[in-house]
């Protein structure tokens, strides 16, 4: 019955070494990140003077048709007599 007894005692000694190993490897995690991103950034091919800015042909653009403005005319309200709407007349209340 007492072979196996559950310690609830503080455990802040476990906890702290828990903690240094987390830092420890992210900072280590971090350094090689940066290093990481330097060395690439360091060694990337960068070929700036050998790029070609020059522009070999020279393209006319396509001529597009030029399109008369017609004059606006304004919409004329006319009732049509044909449609089959009502109409009120009265005011109903």
């Amino acid at each position: 019955m007492f072979d196996n007894l559950v310690e609830s005692g503080s455990h802040k000694e476990d906890l702290s070494r828990k903690g240094s190993f987390l830092l420890g490897t992210v900072a280590i995690y971090g350094v090689i990140g940066l290093t990481m991103l330097v060395v690439g950034i360091l060694y990337a091919p960068a070929y700036l003077d050998a790029q070609d800015l020059e522009l070999t042909t020279l393209v006319a653009p396509v001529p597009v048709p030029q399109v008369q403005a017609q004059p606006d005319k304004p919409a004329e309200a006319k009732p049509n007599k044909d449609q089959n709407v009502d109409v009120r007349k009265e005011l109903v209340k």
